[in-house]
């Protein structure tokens, strides 16, 4: 019996050993999506992506992944080799709810409508929000180019980090946070130096997480290497985004 136990426990452990860690991202049709539930039904755990939308979680081959929310639809995802191999993006889309029909049984005195008070605690509200999420109130990328597919895309180019590797790489954060904060790297270098449009800022960001750019340039002492870096970077989004914009125009002409 006690054979038996220390058998079935092994399995367990074997099985759980085996599942390796994945990546991924989650966006909808304009910006990364935090607080999303991914379950892993198949070994029944379940991670929340972060205010970046990504979110890591242990998977094996054609384990099936559920990501929900109450304000998107259910997505279902079987994991195959691409998805353990590279850090990939899932789109969710927005739902639509309508409201249940509601009785009144009797009407409650309406509150006079202060319409000073209303549009100051708007315009507060409105700035705090464009301050923290600028991206929602910019355009899209110019023209008809489909911004998840071109995240897409640049999610293809992350590479898989050494664990004995100790060097700390800048995130899309570290970027955008260096841009908001620094009186030297900023738009104006961005759009007259680096040559990078506006509309790609943040694209350009996620860009250059792939790239592996040391932590440690983002410090002050190290801002001659890190524009080195950057310019070197923005040469090969902006190949990458011409080269995207010439497939696109073939796909289109074949429709």
């Amino acid at each position: 019996m006690c054979k038996k136990i220390g058998y079935i426990l092994f399995l367990l452990v074997s099985i759980t050993a085996s599942a390796q860690e994945i990546t991924g991202k989650v966006y909808d049709a304009k910006s990364v999506l935090k607080n999303i539930k991914i379950s892993n039904i198949t070994k029944q755990s379940a991670v929340y992506s972060d205010n970046e939308g990504i979110f890591k979680i242990k998977a094996d081959l054609n384990d099936s992944l559920v990501f929900s929310s109450i304000f998107y639809k259910e997505q279902r995802l079987q994991i195959t080799q691409y998805h353990l191999d590279s850090i990939f993006v899932v789109e969710l889309k927005k739902t639509t709810n309508s409201l249940d029909e509601v009785t009144l049984k009797s009407n409650p005195k309406a509150k006079a409508f202060d319409q000073e008070i209303y549009q100051a605690n708007f315009g507060e509200q409105l700035k705090n929000d464009m301050k923290n999420n600028p991206h929602l109130y910019g355009p899209p990328p110019s023209g008809n180019m489909d911004f998840v597919k071109i995240i897409g895309l640049i999610s293809k180019l992350f590479k898989k980090k050494n664990k004995d590797n100790v060097i700390v790489y800048a995130t899309y954060t570290d970027l955008k946070n260096t841009f908001e904060k620094s009186s030297f790297f900023n738009d104006k270098l961005l759009t007259n130096d680096l040559k990078i449009e506006i509309d790609y800022k943040f694209l350009f960001f996620e860009f250059c997480e792939t790239k592996q750019i040391n932590l440690e340039l983002l410090n002050k002492q190290h801002q001659v290497e890190l524009l080195d870096q950057l310019f070197k970077a923005s040469e090969e989004f902006l190949t990458f985004i011409e080269r995207y914009k010439q497939e696109q125009k073939i796909e289109d002409s074949k429709n």
